[in-house]
């Protein structure tokens, strides 16, 4: 799961994404799956290991903050660098945001980035725009 802590996720787009993502790993912790955690600003930080510890998980998701900039190709580049060390047959990227890039790739070549990414690692990406949901 990929979240986006930037500034322009300051106040309720962050309150309701860490809703969400907490629901989220409710939901696949339930279906014996795993989950590893990136946030991203300027760039992306792993906040966590694939892990099932749920706990750690929501803590983690409930102790994030705003930060500066947007960097979602940072985001996805991290989180697929995570999936590519796993040994999951199915792998997912949840990416998580307000779909406002302020640094990296944007518009349609932030969309050939993501697809990319998801053709290459034989793995599906779903995004969760505050306050929409759209799969790519």
């Amino acid at each position: 799961m990929t979240l986006d802590i930037s500034a322009s996720m300051d106040g309720i787009p962050l309150d309701e994404t860490k809703k969400a993502a907490a629901k989220f790993v409710d939901s696949i912790l339930n279906k014996n799956s795993n989950i590893g955690l990136v946030s991203y600003s300027d760039e992306a930080t792993s906040l966590s290991g694939i892990c099932s510890n749920d706990v750690f998980l929501k803590n983690t998701i409930t102790s994030l903050s705003s930060a500066e900039n947007t960097n979602i190709e940072d985001g996805l580049s991290r989180a697929y660098s995570m999936l590519q060390l796993g040994q999951s047959k199915k792998k997912l990227i949840v990416l998580m945001s307000d779909g406002l890039p302020t640094l990296g790739k944007d518009g349609e070549e932030l969309i050939k980035y993501a697809e990319k990414i998801k053709d290459q690692g034989s793995l599906n990406l779903y995004t969760w725009l505050f306050p929409k949901y759209r799969r790519i």
